[in-house]
C-alpha cells in the first residue's frame, strides 16, 4: 500500500516527480478541521521519506485555497471569545 492512499481529507496525486496535495473540503472553502490538521501534520513527513518526489504543490479544491481554521472547531477547542 502506498502512503498516498492513507489520506481522506487530502487528495494526493503525483505526476513524474511532482506531488500535488489538495485540501479537499470545498463545502467549507477548505477550512482546516481536525482531520485536515492531522493529515497535514503527517503528509510532509511522508513526503520527506519519498525519494520519488522533488516538488510539492499545496492547493485547495474548487475555487478556494483555504479559508483558515474551521470556526466551529476553533470555538470547540478555545471557547467562545465573546462569552
Amino acid at each position: 500500500m502506498n502512503y498516498r492512499d492513507n489520506y481522506k481529507a487530502l487528495k494526493i496525486s503525483q505526476e513524474n516527480r511532482i506531488l500535488t496535495i489538495t485540501l479537499d473540503r470545498p463545502e467549507a472553502k477548505n477550512a482546516v478541521n481536525p482531520a485536515v490538521h492531522e493529515e497535514l501534520s503527517r503528509i510532509f513527513s511522508d513526503v520527506d521519506r519519498d525519494t520519488g518526489t522533488d516538488v510539492v504543490i499545496l492547493t485547495g479544491a474548487n475555487n478556494a485555497f483555504c479559508a483558515g481554521g474551521d470556526l466551529e472547531w476553533l470555538m470547540d477547542i478555545n471557547g467562545d471569545p465573546v462569552a
